[in-house]
């Protein structure tokens, strides 16, 4: 984890389908690892909110513990992102 302080995601294009219904994609960079992901979301007053999972083996993401507790460690991360509109106003659609 020294060596990888910090990880990183770049929005590249966001659909728009409705405010309750929006599609985020982007490069996410963790580990030193960039993948191209897309997940759903939904825009909140000021904020797009999401929830989603990962495969924490496609990042590099090891539990570091004896063979037992690496298996049974489920592969899949659950992330949850609110990024903050900047210059919106509440309750008014984002176009992008």
């Amino acid at each position: 984890m020294d060596n990888f302080p910090t990880s990183e995601f770049e929005i590249t294009e966001v659909k728009t389908h409705s405010i309750e219904n929006l599609e985020v994609s982007g490069n996410l960079t963790i580990r030193g690892i960039t993948k191209n992901i897309t997940f759903p979301a939904v825009q909140k007053g000021d904020f797009i909110v999401a929830k989603f999972l990962l495969d924490r083996f496609e990042w590099n993401i090891a539990y570091e513990g004896s063979w037992t507790d690496r298996t049974l460690v489920d592969r899949d991360i659950q992330f949850r992102i609110e990024l903050m509109l900047v210059n919106a106003k509440s309750s008014e659609e984002v176009v992008w």
